[in-house]
């Protein structure tokens, strides 16, 4: 899968087939399921680390190295898979009845835009 920034607010939605045609129209032509939606984000962003040093000879601090790093969030999501028909598709699709098949996700921002994969 690809990998996409989400926001609350967004709902997350597959369906188990593949669009006629890989375009947006395509994929508006499939029947969606809801997954699960976006309640809380959490907090997160980057992090810097820089390291530096103060050389006996001048005593002015110079810094030669660092690192940026972004939080990676792994959304858990809380329905039951036991009995929630949408999460038992999912569960199919990696050991289940549908294992191998190709399976279309969408992501629909609040800003009423729409993100469209697939993945099999």
């Amino acid at each position: 899968m690809a990998q996409t920034d989400l926001a609350v607010g967004s709902v997350l939605k597959v369906c188990h087939a593949e669009p006629a045609t890989y375009d947006e129209a395509g994929y508006v032509a499939l029947t969606w399921l809801e997954l699960d939606d976006v309640v809380n984000v959490g907090a997160g962003g980057g992090s810097a680390t820089v390291q530096s040093y103060v050389p006996l000879k001048t005593g002015i601090t110079v810094k030669r190295a660092g690192q940026i790093e972004y939080q990676d969030r792994t959304f858990q999501l809380g329905r039951h898979v036991q009995t929630d028909s949408t999460h038992q598709l999912i569960k199919s699709g990696f050991d289940g009845a549908y294992k191998g098949d190709v399976f279309s996700w969408a992501i629909h921002y609040p800003d009423n835009s729409t993100y469209y994969r697939d993945w099999e």
